[in-house]
């Protein structure tokens, strides 16, 4: 069925989202941002907030200055204030913190990175 192409379609997509931000680096940084930007013009709102959930669970907000997430935390800047400017934001935001698997233990770390943030 066309339902079942189109949602095993969609977890490739996904995938290939969480495998950018999963090996971002400083070497593929342009190139791998370029492609997000690429499938979230394609895919839309529902890739945005899958990334934004991707970057959520894949930084360490343990790490008091986030050095060994440096490009993730800076791509969740960039891409929080484009959600920001977005008129439905607080519904935005809540199904992206609402679909991310942050551990209990720190969420009051994340918090604090992001008011600095």
């Amino acid at each position: 069925p066309l339902v079942d192409s189109i949602q095993g379609f969609g977890s490739i997509v996904f995938a290939q989202i969480r495998f950018l931000v999963v090996n971002l680096n400083k070497k593929n940084q342009k190139s791998s941002v370029s492609e997000l930007a690429h499938l979230l013009g394609l895919y839309g709102e529902s890739a945005f907030i899958f990334l934004l959930r991707c970057l959520l669970e894949e930084i360490d907000f343990r790490d008091p200055k986030l050095q060994k997430d440096q490009l993730k935390v800076q791509l969740l800047g960039q891409e929080f204030a484009k959600l920001a400017a977005k008129p439905n934001f607080i519904s935005l935001v809540g199904q992206t913190f609402g679909a991310a698997s942050l551990p209990a233990q720190l969420q009051e770390e994340f918090l604090h990175a992001v008011v600095k943030g």
